[in-house]
């Protein structure tokens, strides 16, 4: 890691000296190509040196966090995140932008250990970045970590629809069904106009071919978002 920050280091310098006369844009431009052809220390320096030049530039913050992760730099991405705060980029705009960098760079495998490290380093941060981790273990279909960041997040807000859902669709990943169906019944009991809750349950049963149960939450829904489908699966 010590090679890796001396590198930037003499790169930034250079960067300094060399594109101090540049438009800024061409920097930018220069700097995405540097990105795209993964050569990271190229790409750190550069993006590195716009937010020197703009640090109210947002944009520029995520794939300088993800060059630095690339490079193996385990403290210039929480520099850059706190940075980014700052100047003012919000939590979840600045993660969101560092997921797409990651993707874009085939190095989704950083984002997840990002997020654990930002939690750690702030721990005012707690919440949002367990939001995000929450929204991560669902794009992955995760079970398990639905189950831990879905109860993390109802810790704070125990009749959110939101997150019943959640820690019920974790329960289903995990093959507890039972405990899904009282998750999103207990769901109900808070908001019964819930779509999500009421699919969910009408589909359960349907399925489990229990079509007396599944009637009553098909026929809600289906008052709420009408459907082909939904008369369908009424009508049998």
């Amino acid at each position: 890691m010590k090679k890796a920050v001396l590198a930037l280091t003499i790169l930034l310098a250079s960067a300094l000296a060399l594109m101090a006369q540049l438009p800024y844009d061409e920097t930018s431009r220069k700097a995405a190509r540097a990105f795209d052809a993964a050569e990271w220390a190229t790409a750190s320096a550069l993006y590195n040196f716009m937010i020197h030049e703009r640090p109210d530039d947002i944009s520029a913050y995520a794939p300088a966090i993800v060059a630095a992760e690339a490079m193996g730099d385990s403290i210039r991405p929480m520099q850059l995140l706190t940075q980014s705060l700052q100047y003012g980029a919000s939590v979840d705009s600045i993660i969101s932008l560092v997921r797409q960098s990651s993707f874009k760079a085939a190095r989704p495998q950083m984002f997840e250990p990002f997020l654990l490290e930002a939690k750690n380093a702030n721990p005012w941060l707690r919440r949002p970045i367990d939001a995000q981790l929450l929204r991560w273990a669902e794009f992955r279909h995760d079970g398990p970590a639905i189950v831990t960041y879905a109860r993390t997040m109802l810790q704070g807000l125990p009749t959110s629809a939101q997150f019943l859902n959640a820690l019920a669709q974790g329960y289903m990943l995990c093959g507890l069904p039972q405990k899904a169906v009282e998750t999103w019944t207990e769901c109900l009991r808070h908001h019964p106009d819930n779509l999500p809750a009421l699919l969910a349950l009408g589909n359960y049963y349907t399925i489990n071919n229990r079509h007396d149960q599944a009637l009553p939450f098909l026929t809600r829904a289906f008052a709420i978002a009408p459907t082909p489908r939904l008369q369908a699966l009424i009508s049998r």
